[in-house]
């Protein structure tokens, strides 16, 4: 399929919003809004089409040079409307049929006086009188191009596929920062039971030790027999090294569990 340029979209347009019952779709009705009311194009045979200037609007301006404009402009804008009824008709995006015997494009106001003007080629004059008679039935492909901005199938899908990655890309990574968000509260949970377990080790040894000065200077309780003084304090020594130990293995699995995050190498500072 061709691209088509905005004003070949918006006839396409405008067929489609016809192609109902109750209009008639034709060239004439198609471009009625694109012409301006001081002329029209006067279309008696295959070899005859003129174009009608309003006489009052020609003698308002002595100067006729803006006519090449005028030339050059409805030579083109014609040239791109055959061009597109030659496209959709060959490749039967709109099917042309019967004979309307419309005579004219534009609005042609009765009695008044319009000059001729013969610049258009024969060629064109051929193709406009053949197309600016038929009636205009629009298939349903060309409604769904026009439903669809002018993309036809293998660009939709080609579009939907785009977005369908864009999606997945957009959800994993909605993921990842789940999960980062996930191991960072992992990491404070272990923080703070790490924190916990220093403060309850830190307390018990502070108990033990309050204990033990408590139970030396106790006046009430005096213990005389050595082995059992020696004894004692073995056992406080032993208690107080067992906890250290517990707290280091704990430190150690707390550590092989959550493993730091790597530093990302700095740049050197430039001189």
């Amino acid at each position: 399929m061709r691209v088509f340029n905005e004003y070949e979209k918006e006839l396409i347009r405008r067929m489609v919003n016809l192609d109902k019952p109750g209009h008639v779709n034709t060239l004439s009705n198609l471009i009625e809004k694109d012409l301006p009311d001081d002329y029209y194009i006067a279309i008696n045979a295959p070899h005859s089409v003129t174009l009608e200037y309003l006489g009052s609007t020609l003698s308002a301006s002595p100067d006729v040079s803006w006519l090449n404009e005028l030339d050059y402009k409805i030579t083109t804008t014609l040239l791109t409307i055959i061009a597109l009824f030659d496209y959709l008709s060959e490749n039967r995006f709109a099917f042309l049929f019967g004979d309307t015997k419309i005579d004219g494009l534009g609005k042609h106001i009765i009695n008044a006086k319009y000059e001729t003007f013969n610049f258009l080629d024969d060629d064109i004059k051929e193709l406009l009188h053949k197309y600016a008679r038929k009636k205009i039935h629009v298939s349903e492909t060309l409604k769904f191009l026009a439903m669809h901005e002018f993309k036809d199938d293998e660009q939709l899908n080609f579009e939907a596929t785009i977005q369908v990655s864009k999606d997945s890309l957009k959800t994993a990574q909605n993921a990842v920062v789940v999960a980062q968000d996930s191991l960072s509260i992992t990491r404070n949970g272990v923080k703070v039971a790490t924190f916990a377990l220093i403060v309850s080790t830190i307390a018990f040894v502070a108990s033990i030790l309050t204990f033990s000065i408590q139970f030396s200077t106790t006046p009430e309780v005096k213990i005389n027999n050595p082995v059992i003084q020696v004894s004692l304090r073995e056992a406080q020594a032993k208690l107080l090294q067992q906890t250290a130990d517990d707290v280091a293995a704990m430190k150690s699995v707390l550590k092989e569990r959550v493993k730091p995050e790597p530093q990302k190498p700095q740049k050197p500072k430039g001189r």
